[in-house]
């Protein structure tokens, strides 16, 4: 299931009569193992539907938000999620999406109920307008060089599961590291291709765990008339692999809330525009008797001292380089 077979689906919706119907549905799709249809009712308003065995009693409180609604029929014996707003038809369709990819293949009745509305619970607050305030130039631009690590990580690392690195990319909830995997963790940077230097804003951000690699990976980007990306074209770029992928759309969403960013107001930052160059990773743990990375940790601050911020020149860091790679 795709975008454009959702789309075309509801373009032959709207052209059925409903007749004395509440609603006109088609199935989802055929190889869908639960009854997944999506339907348009009587309010003109775009609709999810799963119907449920009528031999089981289900439960549920109704939910209403501001732009959408979700509630259970006990008379066609089927889950109904309904959009309210029509200027979230993209973000529902992303929705219906990625519940397809959850529950197409599940065979137990309860265990897909049970996906499909955990699914949408996560959702619903996606469905709010956002924050109108703004955040600035040099926050956009750091989480711009977060993203193209992101895309660069879900493009690379073909030995993991797609959702396993998205659920790495902490930097949004507050993490000291902005990726923390299994066994490695990694600091993003962001800096203009002709710079030298990065801020280290913390003795946690370059902070080692046992166990664990520690890499401090920088972005490198120009900002020019001819540059073109901004952080709503990577983010298509990343939808686009989540889905090729069956990832979890979600978390990724979730994520950039996190940030004060939501699928309503991600191009309001389309005035800022870069061009990524490239990506250059560097061990922070190499250590031997004439190399040692320069880097300040909680454990090797003096207790006077309880807060610190460092700037790194990148240009004495050659012997650190672990890849340099063009984007």
């Amino acid at each position: 299931m795709t975008i454009e077979n959702l789309e075309n689906k509801w373009l032959k919706l709207e052209k059925i009569n409903s007749g004395d119907n509440p609603w006109v549905y088609l199935i989802l799709d055929e190889d869908c193992v639960p009854k997944l249809n999506i339907a348009i009712n009587d309010k003109n308003n775009r609709c999810v539907l799963l119907k449920t065995d009528g031999n089981i009693s289900f439960k549920m409180k109704e939910i209403i938000q501001e732009n959408i609604k979700f509630s259970y029929s006990k008379i066609y014996k089927q889950y109904v999620l309904e959009l309210l707003d029509g200027s979230f038809s993209d973000l529902f369709d992303e929705l219906i999406i990625s519940l397809y990819n959850k529950i197409h293949n599940e065979s137990d009745t309860k265990k897909t109920i049970s996906i499909f509305t955990a699914t949408i619970i996560k959702w619903i607050s996606f469905f709010n307008k956002g924050t109108s305030a703004l955040l600035s130039e040099v926050v956009i631009r750091g989480l711009f060089g977060e993203l193209i690590a992101l895309k660069d990580y879900l493009i690379s690392m073909d030995n993991r599961d797609v959702n396993e690195i998205l659920d790495s990319w902490q930097g949004p909830y507050n993490s000291p590291t902005d990726f923390v995997f299994d066994n490695a963790l990694v600091e993003v940077k962001t800096k203009r291709i002709d710079a030298s230097i990065v801020k280290i804003s913390s003795a946690y951000q370059l902070e080692e765990e046992e166990g664990k690699s520690l890499t401090l990976r920088v972005v490198s980007l120009e900002t020019t008339k001819d540059s073109l990306e901004t952080i709503s074209t990577v983010f298509l770029d990343i939808k686009n692999i989540i889905f090729e992928k069956s990832g979890d759309l979600g978390v990724f969403i979730n994520a950039l809330n996190g940030l004060g960013i939501s699928y309503q107001t991600i191009t309001t930052y389309d005035n800022y525009c870069y061009t990524p160059k490239e990506i250059t990773d560097y061990n922070c743990l190499l250590e031997n008797k004439e190399l040692s990375f320069p880097r300040i940790s909680s454990d090797n601050l003096p207790k006077q001292i309880t807060k610190v911020k460092y700037h790194l020149n990148l240009h004495t860091l050659g012997d650190f380089i672990i890849t340099t790679k063009k984007i």
